[in-house]
């Protein structure tokens, strides 16, 4: 993580939680900075350490380490979440099949979704996996023992295992970068578990949009608002803007009736 990132994690993370800005003590004195809290966190999740190593390293008792990463995690959750957690859209998910064909040589050219193989229309995606995963249309195994004769599946098993495949290759690099999820968590409730995955993805994803290596760098708050959406239609945009100022219509109704209940009540 570049040094300009961790100064923006930081700052935003400081302007949304009270936490990281209440750093005066029951005496009157400053406590532990912000920079400290974020360092604490952030080292937890990387090296994967227990809160009572960083009491000599950074000064901080175990209690607040723990604090620290609670709190550092649901800041980034609401803070990034909605830009590098987001699901892919239909132009996210071509460009993931050009980068895979570009880097594996898989498949001629990456078709579009839904797409059709030897006239069979597959309207889902797919990620190539082991043979450990369940059987799921979207998840596409090797050919276990292709016969000596059936030339087309030797090559095709050959294709498929040479490929990287993305589902085991995303959880070895997450586990390798953030030690924390490959230690034991039977010990930890089960949200504190997700808040840490969640962050991890997050802090990844950041990561690599840092370093310009993200496949899909732009983002836009409004599916409909992406200019590079070949996929979509016109009605298509329509109908997904009508289904926003619905939503957001709905919101505010609820609102309403909120604050009209409490002021009756």
């Amino acid at each position: 993580m570049s040094r300009t990132l961790f100064n923006r994690i930081v700052q935003e993370v400081t302007n949304h939680s009270s936490f990281f800005r209440d750093n005066i003590d029951c005496t009157g004195r400053e406590g532990i900075s912000p920079l400290m809290k974020c360092t604490s966190a952030l080292r937890q999740l990387a090296y994967g350490i227990i809160p009572d190593f960083l009491d000599g390293y950074l000064q901080i008792s175990p209690k607040s380490s723990r604090l620290s990463l609670d709190h550092f995690c649901t800041s980034v959750m609401e803070i990034f979440r909605p830009e590098y957690l987001r699901k892919p859209t239909m132009t996210d998910v071509v460009k993931l099949y050009r980068h895979h064909e570009e880097k594996n040589g898989f498949r001629g050219i990456a078709p579009k979704i839904p797409f059709v193989v030897n006239g069979v229309t597959y309207p889902w995606g797919y990620y190539l996996v082991d043979g450990i995963y369940p059987e799921l249309v979207t998840l596409v195994k090797t050919i276990p023992e292709p016969s000596d004769d059936y030339h087309k599946r030797i090559r095709y098993k050959q294709m498929q295992e040479a490929a990287r495949k993305d589902v085991e290759r995303a959880f070895g690099v997450l586990k390798k970068k953030w030690v924390i999820l490959a230690n034991l968590a039977r010990s930890l409730k089960k949200k504190r578990i997700m808040n840490m995955m969640y962050t991890c993805i997050i802090l990844h994803n950041m990561i690599r949009k840092d370093k310009g290596k993200a496949i899909s760098p732009n983002w836009y708050p409004e599916e409909a608002h992406q200019p590079d959406d070949l996929e979509r239609s016109d009605e298509q945009v329509r109908a997904v803007m009508r289904h926003i100022r619905s939503a957001q219509a709905h919101q505010n109704l609820r609102v309403d009736l909120v604050e009209h209940l409490s002021r009756n009540a």
